[in-house]
């Protein structure tokens, strides 16, 4: 492998994929509201949400494989580098605020299955802590060099430290699994109770369950995260934010799983017949 390797092409494939597939269940989730209820909640529009952020983060991909993303840490010249600084601070940016739409889309979904005070309440304090914790990531990426622009340009301005910002990426990647983990787990004891037969019950456990691949995600992340500042060559996979697209991407597909199953459920009769 050689400094003028370029594996720009083979994050885009990547994250292109995901993001494509992620669009499309999106809109058969859509497709189907509308098609079964004939009108969009707000679960629905949180998920659309979530994806115009998904489609514009993918876009920032584009973006930084115009400069240094994909590329060995020989050939990046501090023009590249600027240029690909530029992105990389819209794509965390927008990053934090699609992974909050995602969760806050699933968490209102969930509201529906029961109007049990405890269920419904607990879902409301989740909401209103990762809004919270949300937030202050978002203003934290955004103040982190003063002036803002030094977070591209990296002269003349203050910014936080490396292990200032590794440990608070953690936290906000640790924060972010645990909530993943809660809303895949909390809908398990009203599924339980259901009076559904076990073929049913079991497929949804499988969708719910689905949310734990986005922990999974998050996880292998948050390694790349902890390792990022330490790999010179980080730029050529760029796993941190390779990770961090498949979580956003994955977590939607999940999210939108369980809203299809009218749509499936027509399929399958068409086939039978």
């Amino acid at each position: 492998m050689t400094s003028q390797d370029n594996n720009a092409w083979s994050i885009l494939a990547i994250t292109g994929t995901w993001c494509f597939l992620a669009v499309i269940i999106v809109l058969l989730r859509v497709y189907t509201r509308l098609t079964t209820i004939r009108y969009l909640g707000w679960d629905d529009l949180f998920a659309v949400l979530t994806m115009i952020f998904g489609v514009t983060i993918w876009g920032c991909f584009i973006g930084e494989s115009h400069s240094a993303l994909g590329k060995h840490w020989q050939v990046i010249t501090p023009e590249m580098l600027v240029a690909y600084s530029k992105w990389q601070f819209a794509h965390g940016m927008l990053m934090v605020w699609a992974l909050h739409d995602m969760k806050i889309a699933f968490a209102i979904f969930l509201l529906r299955l029961s109007n049990g005070k405890m269920f419904r309440r607990s879902l409301f304090a989740v909401m209103c802590f990762m809004t919270i914790y949300t937030t202050a990531s978002w203003f934290t990426i955004l103040f982190s060099c003063f002036p803002i622009s030094s977070s591209w340009k990296g002269r003349n301005g203050k910014c936080i430290s490396v292990a200032s910002f590794r440990g608070l990426g953690m936290t906000y990647s640790i924060l972010g699994m645990l909530t993943d983990a809660f809303l895949a787990f909390i809908p398990v004891p009203i599924i339980s109770r259901m009076q559904l037969n076990i073929r049913t019950k079991i497929c949804l456990y499988l969708a719910f369950g689905m949310g734990l691949a986005t922990v999974t995600c998050g996880a292998i992340k948050s390694y790349h995260l902890w390792h990022y500042f330490d790999d010179r060559d980080r730029l050529y996979n760029n796993s941190y934010f390779v990770w961090g697209a498949l979580e956003l991407y994955v977590g939607t597909i999940a999210a939108c799983l369980v809203s299809l199953k009218p749509l499936i459920s027509s399929f399958l009769e068409k086939a039978k017949s």
